[in-house]
């Protein structure tokens, strides 16, 4: 019988203790990239982002241009005075564009974390709605009761887990994306040996049969 791998128990709980943690800083709102504070994702600076073709959301190349326009959108500061605009881009010369890319990545993650689709694939979207849309009318259902203009400011992690536990509540099943796929890679991992081991055992049988 094979050796079958131990269970990365240290990786497996170092994804659960990030889910954790990125639960409870949706709702105190602190978000960071490449040392910049910025504001939280919303469904209003998400719809920013679409309406510029962002790579980040929609597909595509990520340049230097792609970076400071997903930190602009999502700049505390974000407005559509020109004046405000160009002092941001000013100050933004000098920032590391190799973290920044990464950390954009991490910060988009962290917003749809809890969002049972996962995150913008970047493929056309062919449904009737956009996710401002979609998500809008689940919070303006019971038992939230939201309108879709509050709806469009609340932080993208904040909509995700309520809908999450209400799904929980009605029946949904248990999703940890990031623990769950360290299980998923292990079992794939143990699945595979024990599949070899089968076929070992039945190449032995055929022999003495």
């Amino acid at each position: 019988m094979a050796k079958l791998p131990p269970f990365p128990r240290e990786e497996y709980d170092a994804a659960v203790r990030s889910e954790q943690e990125d639960r409870y800083l949706a709702f105190l709102g602190i978000e960071r990239i490449a040392g910049i504070d910025v504001a939280p994702l919303t469904l209003r600076r998400l719809a920013w982002l679409n309406v510029a073709r962002s790579p980040f959301i929609v597909g595509g190349t990520v340049d230097y241009a792609a970076i400071i326009q997903f930190l602009w959108f999502v700049s505390k500061d974000f407005t559509l005075d020109e004046s405000v605009k160009q002092a941001f881009l000013e100050q933004s010369l000098s920032v590391d564009l190799e973290l920044a890319a990464k950390d954009i990545n991490d910060y988009i993650d962290r917003a749809f974390l809890d969002c049972v689709g996962g995150r913008p694939s970047g493929g056309i979207d062919k449904t009737l709605a956009c996710t401002c849309a979609t998500v809008c009318a689940q919070m303006a259902d019971e038992p939230f009761r939201m309108d879709w203009e509050r709806c469009m400011d609340v932080p993208l992690s904040v909509l995700f887990q309520l809908m999450r536990v209400n799904g929980l509540r009605n029946g949904a099943p248990k999703v940890n994306k990031r623990s769950d796929a360290v299980a998923a890679r292990h079992n794939e991992k143990v699945s595979a040996i024990l599949k070899r081991e089968k076929a070992k055992k039945m190449k032995e049988a055929a022999k003495h049969g």
